[in-house]
């Protein structure tokens, strides 16, 4: 795993990067605004949405959007009492996050010298970042609703690798859940834990890709 420390390089040829907060900024960042302004214990909603079997569900799509808030608001009812208003929680969640500033010119850099993919385990009625991730500049692009699998299962990865067209240990794997990384190592990708994007930059010239330092970073 790349962690801004010095590391080998690697003949890299394809860079695959998550969604939401990698190529966006936090995407709970509204969700746990919600929480405090309803008195909930910290990453109480926040826990739905990590490691969660219905939500794995509804990533895969077995179930749909719908019903996974429905799950969301019932549980919450029943845990704490609190009534939730779905559509303030939706509106929160699509409303809380951004573009990650510098990474759509870092996908820019890359294109055309290596191949590049956006990984992303999304629900099929919640499209991967409403507009935020500059799909079109993907060579390719997986949904885990389209797919039926989700990080971190190890068949995701393995289409991540076929779509792209190249072996795994030419591959890097970008994510800001260290819980996603491991599946992607085992079959020899290097992976990085992504913190910012001039530390994604370090992490990839470390490994031999061409990119240039942050200018963000550089102007900051």
């Amino acid at each position: 795993m790349a962690d801004g420390l010095a590391h080998d390089a690697r003949d890299i040829r394809a860079v695959a990067f998550d969604l939401h907060g990698v190529l966006t900024t936090d995407p709970f960042g509204g969700i746990r605004d919600f929480e405090r302004e309803l008195g909930l214990e910290p990453d109480s909603l926040v826990a739905f949405f990590r490691g969660n079997e219905i939500s794995a569900k509804m990533e895969r799509d077995e179930i749909d959007t719908r019903a996974f808030w429905y799950h969301v608001r019932d549980e919450v009812r029943s845990r704490s009492g609190v009534e939730i208003d779905l559509r303030e929680m939706v509106r929160r969640m699509e409303g809380g996050y951004g573009p990650t500033p510098g990474m759509a010119e870092l996908i820019d850099e890359l294109s055309g010298r290596y191949r590049t993919a956006l990984v992303t385990n999304v629900g099929r009625r919640s499209g991967p970042g409403k507009g935020m991730a500059p799909l079109e500049r993907f060579d390719v692009v997986i949904e885990s609703a389209v797919e039926g699998m989700r990080k971190p299962e190890p068949a995701i990865y393995r289409l991540v690798a076929e779509r792209l067209q190249v072996a795994p240990e030419h591959l890097v794997f970008v994510d800001d859940f260290e819980e996603n990384l491991p599946p992607a190592e085992v079959l020899g990708m290097a992976t990085i834990l992504f913190r910012s994007e001039a530390q994604c930059r370090d992490d990839l010239r470390a490994l031999g890709v061409e990119v240039s330092p942050s200018a963000i970073e550089a102007t900051g």
